[in-house]
């Protein structure tokens, strides 16, 4: 991420540390160029229930469907912040 610009910083949540998904969100979240991001896991759990950044594997439609809403929302952002700045 500090090479290069993404659109979207798509990670699992556990990886090699149950917090190593939240970890990698966070340095995400960091960049000036703010990402789309979410969080994959394939265990359902009350953290993850209901959180739209929380997609199951299991169900890819359901992934590939939040990967375009998340890039989708962030172009809009990003057209929305340069309109305010114009105005």
């Amino acid at each position: 991420m500090d090479e290069g610009r993404y659109e979207l910083v798509l990670s699992d949540l556990g990886m090699e540390s149950p917090t190593a998904g939240y970890r990698v969100m966070a340095h995400a979240r960091s960049m000036e160029y703010r990402p789309a991001m979410a969080l994959v896991t394939i265990y359902k759990s009350s953290e993850t229930e209901g959180r739209q950044a929380f997609v199951e594997t299991q169900d890819v439609p359901g992934l590939l469907g939040s990967v375009a809403d998340l890039i989708s929302d962030r172009a809009t952002r990003r057209i929305q912040r340069r309109q305010a700045r114009s105005s």
